[in-house]
């Protein structure tokens, strides 16, 4: 509770890298994992997620014309990276998206979190 507070967190993504999704996969995914492999993209917390044929949207303010469109293709970074800017305080425990629960809780409790709603990340619907 923050301030008499009860805060509900409802828009929190929980994006598991492809080497914790590997893990749990049954044995028919593990079978055609490697058709994934031109997909995979690095990301900051050393694993990897997926990124297949992102197609950048670029356009100005009331214009409908999309500027600079470069086709989209297999391992490609998201349109979103460097336009969108985490606003943080203190950064998050190491792993939360993956295993690292304790953290993830540690980080409910200093921000003031009662409940989080998660969200899985594309991915996990997909599969």
């Amino acid at each position: 509770m923050k301030q008499g507070y009860r805060i509900i967190d409802t828009d929190t993504h929980v994006g598991p890298n492809l080497e914790t999704l590997g893990e749990y996969a049954g044995p028919k995914l593990r079978e055609r994992w490697h058709e994934l492999d031109e997909y995979w993209m690095p990301v900051t917390d050393g694993g990897h997620h997926l990124s297949i044929s992102p197609f950048p949207y670029k356009r100005r303010l009331r214009q409908s014309t999309v500027l600079d469109a470069e086709a989209p293709r297999a391992g490609q970074q998201s349109p979103l990276k460097g336009a969108v800017t985490a606003v943080l305080d203190t950064p998050p425990s190491a792993g939360v998206n993956n295993r690292n629960a304790a953290g993830r809780l540690d980080d409910m409790d200093r921000e003031g979190v009662d409940v989080h709603l998660i969200i899985p990340a594309t991915f996990a619907l997909a599969v």
